[in-house]
């Protein structure tokens, strides 16, 4: 099983880049540090030790805390400081779970008996027999009196429970739902043994997320599962640092200006487009910053940001300007109570770029023909069966005048590009924005655009399925035979081997498999809209 990832992809030149760029930028924050989670999941002496997927062991963990897994060989490692258990590469956990652990060797039994007397929080049914043949008598009466400690401390919980994690010998699929609730009252623990979860969202049971430490940096990753856009309200588990919002998709970051902090947590309102995600990053201390209450950001749709000027002020040391950014349709903003109210300059109207749009189809996809669309549409309800069965690019393009009001100072341009099958890659006045590849199809184009008239070209990319529908109503000349799963490997064709071109035919594509049936539907394609340019302004404070 596999999947052709490659340049011969209609959406690999303009989708293709962007998606890595995404991918690099994610891979080197998920890189740094060590990765930070609550729960030690220990996998037991015995073999296989599997470490569980997230999904399936929710009815025990749920999604919203993390683990790692502990063989035998790091648990001899742990320490205990301050009451966490610690390894040696700086990475620490608050709670130590057995698995497994029926039957447990000698040694590790005094491990996790060494760790209890260091006050370390652990969980589980108490370990039955130890390991081995071979064992005295004197090592079965001190494993009896060592299991009786650690049950009896008040940071041990006996709470049995046997997960169905993996597939195991009995080939049974684990189930990749969530579970609702889980087996163990992990509120109830953390309150008893004074914890705080490394990362709440008010409203929200159940989200992913991964958080990364080094040694001037705590990286967290959060997304927004939902199709619909959504207010994270969220407490991260650190004080003393500003936090910063670093745009995977972008690569643009800012520091936000309302947040707030108490003994432990730091908490932050910021709000996700749908299926968006984003990196939460601390690094610099807030120690002189005024920040906002992230209540404003509840109560109103803005977004306030902290400016760090070019210069210095009078004292010589850097000062952080707080500055707001506002939607079309507020009139004004309140930051407290004790201020009057900010009045915010009226916005204009949003333009809908409605048409008409020429669209230019590719050659090299098999259409080599400018059509004129009055209106946006997926390909497959277009008249035209050749645009209803093509796979490749076509490009868009229209003029597009903006008036003076739109490019003011602090006035910010987003081309919201609606509905796109399956990428789009935009360029204004011969510049190259950028490429929209995942939902919200939305692009800043503020630099871009100039008063008068503007050229906008937008070329969007679908995927192979349609064209391949239509080519396997065609007559096959390739001279390939498609074996079935069981039969030996067929050869390629002489032309293909001798890098040749293939015989004349009616079909586009060549493919070595059957990968959908007859009757199998079209997929939705091109540019359907509607295509907006949004207004926002920034105003400094």
């Amino acid at each position: 099983m596999g999947a052709h990832f490659d340049r011969t992809q209609p959406w690999w030149h303009g989708a293709g880049k962007a998606w890595f760029e995404y991918i690099t930028r994610g891979q080197h924050l998920l890189r740094e540090g060590h990765a930070v989670a609550d729960i030690l999941w220990y996998l037991g002496d015995a073999t296989p030790t599997i470490c569980p997927e997230k999904d399936p062991l929710s009815s025990v963990v749920p999604i919203s805390i993390n683990y790692d897994c502990l063989n035998t060989e790091m648990l001899h490692k742990l320490e205990v400081q301050n009451r966490k258990l610690t390894l040696p590469h700086g990475a620490q956990y608050k709670v130590l779970v057995l698995n497994n652990h029926k039957t447990l060797s000698f040694n590790s039994v005094t491990k996790i008996h060494e760790l209890a007397k260091q006050g370390a929080v652990i969980i589980g049914a108490p370990i039955e027999q130890l390991a081995g043949r071979f064992n005295t008598q004197a090592q079965q009466d001190q494993f009896a009196e060592m299991v009786a400690f650690i049950w009896s401390q008040p940071t041990t919980y006996n709470m049995p429970f046997n997960p169905k994690t993996t597939q195991g010998h009995a080939g049974v699929i684990p189930d990749h739902s969530v579970a609702e609730d889980t087996l163990l009252d992990w509120d109830k623990i953390y309150a008893e043994q004074n914890f705080v979860r490394d990362l709440s969202i008010k409203g929200l049971k159940h989200f992913y997320f991964t958080h990364r430490k080094s040694a001037t940096h705590d990286i967290y990753f959060i997304f927004n599962e939902s199709d619909q856009p959504r207010l994270i309200e969220a407490k991260f588990n650190l004080v003393g640092k500003i936090p910063e919002l670093w745009d995977p998709q972008t690569g643009n970051t800012v520091q936000l200006g309302a947040f707030e902090t108490d003994a432990t947590h730091t908490r932050v309102a910021l709000r996700l487009a749908a299926k968006q995600s984003m990196f939460v990053v601390f690094t610099e201390s807030s120690k002189g910053v005024s920040p906002v209450s992230p209540d404003v950001i509840v109560e109103q749709d803005i977004q306030v940001l902290l400016d760090q000027p070019k210069g210095k002020n009078q004292q010589n040391t850097p000062k952080k300007q707080l500055s707001v950014v506002t939607k079309k349709g507020l009139q004004q903003v309140s930051l407290n109570t004790k201020q009057d109210a900010i009045a915010i300059p009226t916005l204009p109207e949003s333009l809908t770029l409605s048409g008409p749009w020429q669209v230019k189809f590719d050659k090299k996809y098999g259409l080599d023909h400018t059509f004129k669309f009055t209106q946006l549409l997926d390909w497959r309800n277009h008249p035209d069966t050749r645009i209803q069965d093509y796979s490749g690019t076509a490009k868009y393009s229209q003029n597009m005048t903006i008036a003076e009001q739109y490019v003011k100072p602090g006035t910010l341009l987003t081309l919201d590009l609606g509905q796109v099958n399956i990428a789009a890659t935009v360029i204004i006045n011969g510049k190259l924005v950028a490429t929209a590849w995942v939902e919200p199809y939305q692009l800043d184009i503020t630099e871009f655009v100039k008063v008068g008239e503007n050229q906008i070209e937008i070329e969007v990319a679908n995927v192979w399925v349609n064209r391949l529908l239509a080519d396997q109503k065609l007559p096959d000349t390739s001279g390939f035979k498609i074996a079935r799963w069981q039969d030996p490997v067929t050869k390629m064709p002489k032309w293909y081997t001798d890098n040749q071109a293939p015989p004349p035919s009616e079909r586009l594509t060549f493919s070595t498999q059957k990968f959908m049936s007859q009757d199998e539907p079209r997929q939705a394609s091109g540019l359907v809209g509607p295509v907006q340019i949004k207004l926002s302004q920034s105003i400094k404070l």
